[in-house]
């Protein structure tokens, strides 16, 4: 009978250092030979999808509190990870 791991006390690489964007971006852009713009791909209702998202790309979102099925009182409880 095999064991399920714990997950909760597993280190999901920590120990990496945290590059900046620009430093991600030059790396992706060798890595794959194209610019970030030719990343970009499309859903089939034509709606892009960047390679990468930043705090940057939600500050403006409102409904970021927001969960569907649950009351206002539960959503406050609810904070988006950091």
């Amino acid at each position: 009978m095999s064991q399920s791991p714990d997950f909760t006390t597993m280190a999901y690489g920590v120990d990496f250092p945290k590059p900046s964007f620009a430093e991600w971006k030059a790396s992706v852009e060798k890595a794959s030979g194209k610019s970030l713009e030719q990343l970009v791909s499309a859903t089939m209702e034509h709606i892009d999808v960047k390679p990468l998202y930043t705090r940057d790309d939600i500050k403006d979102l409102k409904h970021l509190g927001y969960v569907a099925g649950c009351r206002r009182s539960c959503a406050a409880r609810i904070r988006p990870r950091t």
